[in-house]
């Protein structure tokens, strides 16, 4: 045989056995995948509909992904950059469209798609073929479990009924529904799968998982309110979940996706008051244009929640006092009106506490934060100035308001409308 046919050999062999390891691999893989959606379903107490595919892609292709969308602000991304501003949570140059883009594709590690019923894992680049580390295991629970929610919920209608409302608060409780679902399967999915695992398979899984691991490429960190919008749904949500499991079963979990989904963050806190039928409190407050003058127009008039008044707080005072101060929350509701000539907010925010002594507890907290952050304005103790003009007051015994305007006059005005 001459060397020319033994090369051609050795070439032919060699591709055959990758050939046939990559198909050892993607047996290996499939096997894998197969056995977490059934020890999902198992755990959940759901079957999968429909079929899915699974996809793998770099940090690298989900950040081009995402460079890829419009860059130009939409309506409602304005209404939540007006929110933010309003409640001080981020700078007023910050172009927040691109820092949600830039924190999510710097911290996404997976996700499901709706429209293509597909799970994308991230992966880096040439292990599209090995088995699934513990990591990426859960990982896909997690998103497979979205899989099966969308299979027996519709999760699409319900962002849809989510998004008719206007209400922040709403969607993060209904995120964290959906979020903590996935969440409490897959940490149900770990104890099983830990309690498998010699203390050497558990090291060697950890080292795998940490390789896996990517810094984001962002230069500077986000706002906290943005690092915090994404772990609530994660953190409160899998603590609400578990919440309803230890009381009634997963079928309690059926029943908030079905007929009775917790309506804010407020409940998804503090789940014995979802459990107690303890719903948010309306308010609703009419037009003020006529006391904050012509060539002003309103860019939000929704609910804040008690997720968004603690990020509020927390901007000056500690998380603990802000958690005290915010807990009696009962239902409030925020108007911001905009100057588009010189991109100046005022707005007038009215709350409604579970009691007196939540509204008194509040009260004494909003007061200590307006002290440290502003300079007071007025004799009477209701207005604090620095750039703006800020005033507080308590309305009855169970209610507050709190307005904001450039000058002491129209903040006053603000805070002392009657209906």
């Amino acid at each position: 045989m001459s060397r020319r046919k033994r090369n051609i050999i050795i070439i032919v062999a060699f591709l055959l056995l990758i050939a046939l390891t990559l198909c050892a691999a993607q047996i290996r893989l499939r096997a894998q995948i197969i056995e977490i959606e059934r020890e999902v379903s198992e755990i959940r107490g759901l079957e999968r509909l429909r079929e899915t595919t699974l996809t793998f892609r770099s940090r690298d292709q989900i950040v081009a992904e995402s460079a890829e969308e419009t860059t130009s602000p939409d309506e409602d991304m304005e209404r939540l950059h007006a929110f933010y501003r309003a409640l001080e949570l981020i700078p007023p140059d910050l172009d927040l469209a691109q820092t949600f883009r830039e924190y999510f594709s710097g911290n996404i590690a997976g996700y499901f798609e709706f429209e293509a019923e597909a799970i994308t894992i991230l992966r880096k680049p040439g292990t599209q073929y090995a088995t699934l580390a513990i990591f990426e295991r859960l990982l896909y629970a997690h998103e497979f479990m979205h899989v099966i929610q969308d299979q027996h919920y519709d999760l699409t209608q319900i962002w849809e009924r989510v998004g008719e409302s206007d209400n922040y608060d709403l969607a993060l409780a209904t995120e964290a529904l959906i979020e903590g679902d996935a969440d409490a399967v897959e940490w149900a999915l770990a104890d099983r799968l830990l309690t498998r695992m010699s203390d050497r398979q558990l090291s060697y899984q950890i080292r795998q998982a940490e390789q896996m691991m990517t810094v984001s490429g962002r230069s500077e960190p986000a706002p906290a309110v943005i690092e915090a919008v994404f772990n609530f749904p994660y953190e409160q949500g899998r603590a609400f979940v578990e919440s309803l499991v230890e009381h009634g079963g997963w079928e309690h979990v059926h029943l908030a996706f079905t007929s009775d989904p917790p309506q804010s963050s407020e409940q998804i806190y503090h789940p014995q008051r979802y459990l107690a039928g303890e719903a948010p409190i309306v308010v609703s407050l009419p037009d003020l244009v006529a006391i904050i003058g012509e060539g002003k127009h309103q860019v939000f008039d929704g609910v804040v929640g008690e997720f968004y008044l603690r990020q509020h707080l927390m901007t000056i005072l500690s998380p603990s006092r802000a958690t005290a101060a915010a807990s009696g929350w009962g239902g409030d509701r925020l108007q911001i009106y905009k100057d588009s000539a010189a991109d100046d907010l005022m707005w007038v925010w009215h709350l409604v506490w579970d009691g007196a002594e939540d509204a008194f507890e509040f009260a004494w907290a909003y007061r200590r934060f307006l002290d440290l952050r502003y300079d007071r304005a007025n004799s009477d103790g209701r207005c604090w100035r620095r750039e703006t003009t800020h005033c507080f007051a308590r309305i009855s015994a169970s209610e507050t308001r709190i307005s904001m305007a450039a000058d002491q006059a129209t903040a006053l005005a603000l805070l002392d409308w009657h209906d």
